[in-house]
């Protein structure tokens, strides 16, 4: 069981990514790109210290992950790029909690900073996967465009109605 989740929570999101770059937008597609970045990073850093999670790279590119998802989510204006900014917030926080005590917290047998990160993971992943989702509809099934007036047309019929003291 371990496994399945070890490779779920740090491989779907490249294939996530990689659904994002064929059918969604650009605020999805860097979003995943970065994740996947600071995921993989993580994963180098792992491998060349030995250690199981190493608190200060980790903290490291989740903080580079939450100030991109901060621009984009304010350049793209996405919500769920800012939902990606509070998880990852979170995130930072078990970070720094673990930074600070320097022991991991266990309860029942549960090592909950290993748990705390890895919910919060699955909840990114899901995120993302709704994102794609979602942009992939609303580019199937666009909005209607609405009309727009010209100057020529003038005022509604309604607010040339409604005051004649006025002068509309």
């Amino acid at each position: 069981m371990e496994t399945v989740v070890i490779w779920t929570l740090n491989f779907g999101p490249a294939l996530l990514a990689v659904a994002a770059w064929l059918w969604s937008g650009p605020a999805e597609r860097y979003g995943l790109t970065v994740y996947c970045a600071s995921i993989f990073g993580t994963l180098a850093f792992h491998f060349l210290t030995g250690r199981n999670i190493p608190v200060v790279s980790t903290l490291a590119m989740d903080t580079g992950a939450a100030v991109v998802f901060l621009l984009l989510a304010i350049r793209y204006n996405s919500i769920w790029l800012g939902v990606a900014l509070v998880l990852n917030g979170l995130q930072l926080t078990l970070h720094a909690m673990r930074l600070t005590d320097g022991v991991d917290p266990f309860f029942r047998g549960l090592n909950l900073y290993a748990l705390g990160l890895n919910i919060i993971s699955l909840l990114l992943l899901v995120t993302f996967a709704a994102a794609v989702a979602m942009s992939r509809k609303g580019r199937r099934f666009p909005r209607p465009k609405l009309a727009r007036r010209s100057r020529a047309q003038g005022a509604p019929a309604v607010l040339a109605r409604a005051n004649p003291d006025i002068g509309i």
